[in-house]
This record gives C-alpha cells, sequence and structure tokens, in this order.
C-alpha cells in the first residue's frame, strides 16, 4: 500500500472485519491462515476503504486449496480482479465417477 496506511486506518480496517488484516507497518495486506471467511467477500470494500483514505493498492495473492482448485485476487488501479481455477468436469467424468460408486457399492454388499 503507498502509503502506507496509519495507525487509526489500520485499526478501522479491522473493526469492518472484512478478514483481510494490514500489517504492523502499514504497508501489506494479508489474509490470516485459518480465517473462515470467503477471502473473496471483503476484498473490494477493504481496496475502497484504502483508496478512500489515500492509499493506493497494488498486488496479488494466489493460493491452491486442499481440493487441488486454485484462485487469485489481484488488485490494480481498476480494483479487485478475482480470478478462480473452473474446473467442471465433463459429462463423461460425471457418468465414470458415478459409474465408480456404484461399483464400490456393490463390491461392499457382496
Amino acid at each position: 500500500m503507498d502509503p502506507p496506511l496509519s495507525a487509526s486506518d489500520r485499526s478501522a480496517l479491522c473493526e469492518r472485519a472484512l478478514g483481510w488484516i494490514p500489517s504492523p507497518s502499514g504497508s501489506l495486506l494479508f489474509w490470516p491462515s485459518g480465517k473462515e471467511q470467503d477471502p473473496f467477500d471483503g476484498i473490494a470494500s477493504a481496496v475502497a476503504y484504502m483508496n478512500s483514505v489515500g492509499s493506493s493498492v497494488r498486488g496479488e495473492v494466489r493460493w491452491v486449496g486442499e481440493d487441488g482448485a486454485s484462485a487469485s485476487i489481484a488488485v490494480t488501479d481498476e480494483g479487485p480482479v478475482i480470478n478462480t481455477d473452473d474446473q467442471s468436469l465433463s459429462d463423461m467424468e460425471i457418468a465414470r465417477l458415478i459409474a465408480s460408486l456404484r461399483n464400490d457399492e456393490e463390491s461392499q454388499l457382496s
């Protein structure tokens, strides 16, 4: 963030409970590990607040979930850009998975 958020602006951002937390120096924004909220929900509000107090925000956060899906949030001059790795299953893959589940159920009944 440029310029870094002041102590009072950092406190005000935390009080908004958007999930995103400014670093103690006020120059970085991070998502605490284990946070239950969805990181997508609060990013636009957090960026809007920081812009309203005169701090510009630029950067990108990327992650991979336990299920292998990935996503990123990039913040540009135009605002947050959210990219998710939407890997939908094809009809053939769905049919294969259903057949596999049925075969597993039948083997357990025998």
